[in-house]
């Protein structure tokens, strides 16, 4: 029988003619709890000015996760050390992520080398 896999997700999105969905801390807990069980799935994307520290926890949790882009999250660099945490991610995306200073973005980078990290 056929398998199929799962090996992304996005979480957020603004569309032309689309009502905007930008999901809470919680929804996003809730979505993690389900795509915890999913084996394969390596990439995530999440835009949501909604998302805080919080939720970066239960992101944090995702262990297989290789690829994470941020847009518009309100995370701080404790969201940003939660997520630090992924051992094997290699690519973070951080576009428009305002409370992540300079600062824990270098001591990312240093204390990570196989990690690029790509921000804005």
């Amino acid at each position: 029988p056929a398998r199929a896999t799962i090996i992304g997700a996005e979480i957020g999105w603004i569309g032309e003619g689309l009502p905007a969905f930008h999901p809470t801390d919680e929804e996003l807990k809730e979505l993690c709890d389900v795509l915890a069980r999913l084996d394969e799935l390596s990439r995530l994307v999440v835009r949501s000015p909604e998302v805080t520290d919080h939720a970066m926890a239960h992101v944090g949790s995702l262990r297989g996760l290789r690829y994470l882009e941020l847009y518009e999250v309100h995370i701080t660099d404790k969201g940003l050390a939660s997520v630090a945490r992924l051992p094997h991610l290699r690519m973070l995306v951080l576009g428009n992520c305002k409370y992540v200073t300079p600062e824990a973005i270098l001591q990312l980078e240093q204390s990570r080398e196989n990690l690029q990290i790509l921000y804005e």
